[in-house]
């Protein structure tokens, strides 16, 4: 039985909280297997669908074959508004809760996130002209990250998207979504996040190019991480380099990977810019993977972050 909470505009749905159906699966190799080839990612969830629209994507700007050994820069999202909010909730401030409320999940960047963002741009401006493609998460906080970080000045104190590489939003590297939390929190399973995530993992293992960089958030990495083998922990704006090979039960492993660079600035409110208890609500609508949750829109087109004009000097951890 679903349980609708009108005034919270909070949505529980019993496919979830049980794992009933697709939901409760477990998770193989198999399971993202596509007998389409214009839908090689299923095309039974909206996220799926935009999925294999991205590919094609891909496949129209460089229809080569997919690469054997990748280079992957992973980085996360400096510190947003929503993080702060959250550090504050954490200690129980009535603030935080209104700030939260206020912000929304999908919020601007912080101010401490674009001091961030000055300080590890040096070290991303380095290995920016050797990447073929940039895919960033669709929320503001990975977006603005991964402007700020890889874009071109405009002269302005913002940054705008480089024509020198492919610059492609992607739904699919959301952050935990609200059903996702749910079922985490509630049947101790993670089958919905792991689906997507290896999801994603076989897209990028069918990508031609061999250096990429992905911008999001911290859980989903984690976890992509995770089933490649060696999982890591990613702070606010942390810049990792990975070495990866065709290969393991989801389609690639990852053989290294290397700290390039981390902010010094941390907020008060979160002063070890290590954990991400985001939790975003999809915009796909009702009664989309067998069940039902509450509806927030995005803003379709997110303002670059404005930053001073002086850069610092990036902070590399060992």
């Amino acid at each position: 039985p679903q349980i609708v909470i009108q005034a919270s505009r909070i949505v529980f749905v019993s496919q979830v909280v049980l794992g009933m159906g697709w939901v409760g699966a477990s998770l193989s190799p198999s399971t993202t297997s596509s007998s389409s080839s214009s839908s090689p990612f299923g095309k039974d969830r909206k996220w799926q669908r935009y999925l294999n629209d991205t590919l094609q994507q891909v496949r129209a700007y460089d229809n080569g074959p997919p690469s054997t050994t990748k280079t992957i820069y992973f980085i996360r999202h400096a510190e947003s508004q929503s993080n702060v909010a959250k550090g504050e909730v954490k200690k129980r401030s009535v603030r935080g809760c209104i700030t939260l409320c206020s912000v929304g999940f999908d919020s601007d960047l912080s101010p401490t996130g674009r001091r961030q963002l000055l300080e590890v741009r040096p070290a991303a401006q380095a290995i920016v002209g050797e990447i073929e493609a940039i895919f960033h998460s669709p929320l503001k906080r990975a977006e603005q990250t991964a402007a700020a970080l890889f874009g071109e000045d405009d002269g302005n104190g913002s940054f705008k998207v480089s024509r020198n590489q492919l610059w492609l939003p992607v739904k699919a590297m959301k952050e935990v979504r609200f059903k996702e939390w749910t079922q985490a929190s509630l049947a101790c399973s993670r089958s919905i996040l792991d689906l997507r995530v290896a999801t994603f993992v076989k897209f990028v293992s069918m990508l031609p190019f061999e250096r990429i960089a992905l911008v999001g958030h911290s859980r989903f990495f984690s976890a992509m991480l995770s089933i490649m083998e060696n999982p890591t922990t990613l702070g606010n704006a942390n810049i990792w380099r990975t070495s990866v090979e065709t290969g393991g039960p989801f389609g690639l492993r990852c053989l290294s990977k290397e700290l390039l660079a981390s902010p010094i600035s941390r907020s008060l409110q979160s002063p070890s810019g290590l954990s991400d208890t985001d939790v975003d609500v999809d915009e796909d609508g009702l009664n989309e993977d067998a069940g039902e949750y509450i509806v927030i829109e995005e803003n379709e087109v997110a303002e670059l972050p404005r930053m001073p004009p002086r850069a610092l000097k990036p902070h590399a951890q060992e």
